[in-house]
């Protein structure tokens, strides 16, 4: 698959992160949408078809384990990477 026609979601609370992250996607060809709330996002992703979701795994509302969960009930095939600066072995387990 092309980058161009890579689609990928972004959901972080941190605003700075976000606009970071989105900047060096966008500028490497991919596709990107940005979020900083998790339900925002989970209405968007219907719409946008992402081909990889990247998230933060804590988030004031929704959790990066709870959004995942959520996405997967619609289509379990979708690929994510959780990110965080709050690492456990246990937080590690229960995103797998």
């Amino acid at each position: 698959m092309q980058r161009e026609n890579f689609r990928i979601v972004i959901v972080d609370d941190e605003k700075s992160f976000l606009l970071l992250m989105t900047k060096i996607l966008e500028d490497s060809g991919y596709v990107v949408k940005g979020f900083t709330d998790a339900e925002e996002a989970l209405k968007a992703v219907d719409s946008f078809s992402p081909n990889l979701i990247i998230t933060d795994l804590k988030m004031p509302k929704m959790d990066g384990i709870r959004f995942m969960d959520e996405l997967k009930k619609k289509n379990e095939d979708m690929d994510f990477l959780m990110v965080t600066a709050f690492a456990t072995v246990e937080t590690a387990v229960e995103a797998m």
